[in-house]
């Protein structure tokens, strides 16, 4: 039987389905990666894709640019554990304990490929992750 802490604890699939709900509501572009048999073993859950602007000041020749780029974001949904939790920012750790090995191995491949990367546990979680990397810097 499972004790109680454990059946009070979200599942899986309503943090991920508030988690599409939030991020369907922003500028850009959501998707949840497919499971099972269909899916590519250990892709993060959800995908996000939004435009990035950033302005850059040059010298040679003077002036400011606007940048345009793709931010692409995934996230790797778990159910929040038991006792204290790993900081949302030392994602190195979040990783070694809860993600799979080869879930693992795909989010490196994935930053390599510059995709940003997390394990989470709610909606709040995704918006600190956006709030802290969608910016727009000037030089």
């Amino acid at each position: 039987m499972a004790d109680f802490d454990s059946l009070h604890r979200p599942k899986e699939k309503a943090i991920t389905n508030r988690i599409m709900k939030y991020l369907k509501s922003l500028p850009g572009f959501a998707w949840k990666q497919a499971g099972g048999m269909y899916g590519t073993a250990g892709m993060p859950d959800i995908f996000y894709v939004k435009w990035q602007e950033q302005a850059v000041r040059t010298d040679e020749p003077p002036g400011v640019y606007m940048l345009r780029f793709p931010a692409v974001f995934a996230f790797e949904v778990k159910r929040p554990g038991k006792g204290k939790e790993i900081p949302l920012e030392d994602q190195f750790k979040r990783r070694q304990r809860e993600a799979t090995d080869i879930q693992d191995a795909v989010m490196s491949q994935l930053e390599a490929a510059g995709v940003g990367c997390y394990v989470v546990h709610s909606k709040e979680e995704v918006q600190k992750v956006l709030e802290d990397a969608l910016y727009v810097a000037w030089y």
